[in-house]
């Protein structure tokens, strides 16, 4: 349901649409984010909240007062549960799309910070043609051919981990299997995320290959400090749903070194993200380098480090 509000808020308005079917939806979403739990739901209705709430005329300037003229606040209020319990700590991903909403509504750009389809997303880099795209733009805040390569670093970040934590709790044609992984992403006490996205990313052993399945059950490769049960990641083969490409996880490697290029300034990008902060930069460049080979099926001796 979360993600049918996301499609109809990418729909810009029209002269003939209806004003208040549109704000019937909106309203419909921030109280399904009142009581929203689940971490994906909530980022999916925060990207929906966001993309209703741009205003038709992009080049119109930021108000002063009144509606809209306070991105910040605007989101907090979104975010804040119906019991207005405060002692309950925001999911790690969701606390980041809070900090890309605010951006995507102070710059009226949301297809730098936001997506619709988190596989669709990182499947295709999004280079398309220029009359196409202003024609698309005409009905839709983000085209569908929009790409990662789009998006400024810091929402490539948290896209590549949100994606690592899906395709670890989706895996498998047992709906009731995923299900109960799905239920173990769903914590409101800490650790919020499983180690392997916030302490080492070598249990995730992404190398491992169709042959080697039998000996790859989820928790099968976990710490003894996890209580998530996901890893390893799953074999690439005729099952696995979602494969990152090559270029996306070269991006993610590059996006680790100490230098920083004047374009990613502005947004004080972060080589690591938060949630990433106890994570060696060693281990995560290691990471997307098996990331790579495993796009390419090269051998893990040939992955560099």
């Amino acid at each position: 349901m979360a993600q049918g509000f996301k499609l109809a808020a990418n729909r810009r308005a029209r002269a003939r649409d209806n004003a208040r079917a549109r704000e019937f939806l909106s309203e419909q979403a921030w109280e399904m984010l009142k009581y929203a739990r689940f971490w994906y739901s909530r980022l999916t209705l925060l990207h929906a909240l966001t993309l209703w709430a741009l205003p038709d005329d992009t080049e119109r300037p930021q108000d002063l007062h009144g509606k809209g003229s306070d991105p910040q606040e605007l989101v907090r209020q979104w975010l804040r549960p119906a019991d207005d319990r405060i002692d309950i700590p925001e999911h790690p991903f969701v606390d980041a799309a809070r900090r890309l909403s605010i951006c995507a509504l102070q710059t009226r750009k949301p297809e730098k910070f936001l997506w619709i389809d988190e596989a669709g997303t990182a499947a295709q880099v999004g280079s398309e043609n220029a009359g196409l795209k202003d024609r698309r733009r005409e009905c839709l805040w983000i085209a569908p051919s929009a790409g990662w390569s789009t998006l400024e670093p810091t929402a490539q970040q948290l896209l590549a981990d949100v994606l690592i934590l899906l395709i670890l709790a989706e895996r498998g044609d047992r709906m009731d299997d995923r299900m109960r992984r799905f239920e173990r992403t769903e914590v409101d006490r800490p650790p919020l995320l499983p180690p392997c996205l916030t302490r080492s990313r070598r249990p995730l052993d992404p190398m491992r290959t169709e042959v080697r399945s039998a000996d790859s059950p989820p928790g099968s490769n976990c710490s003894d400090r996890c209580s998530f049960e996901l890893c390893p990641f799953p074999p690439k083969g005729p099952e696995s749903r979602i494969e990152f490409s090559e270029t996306f996880c070269m991006t993610q490697r590059a996006m680790l070194r100490a230098w920083r290029p004047r374009s990613w300034v502005s947004l004080r990008f972060r080589r690591k993200a938060r949630w990433q902060r106890h994570v060696p930069v060693a281990d995560l460049r290691q990471f997307w380098s098996e990331m790579e080979g495993r796009a390419w099926d090269r051998p893990v001796e040939e992955v560099r480090p």
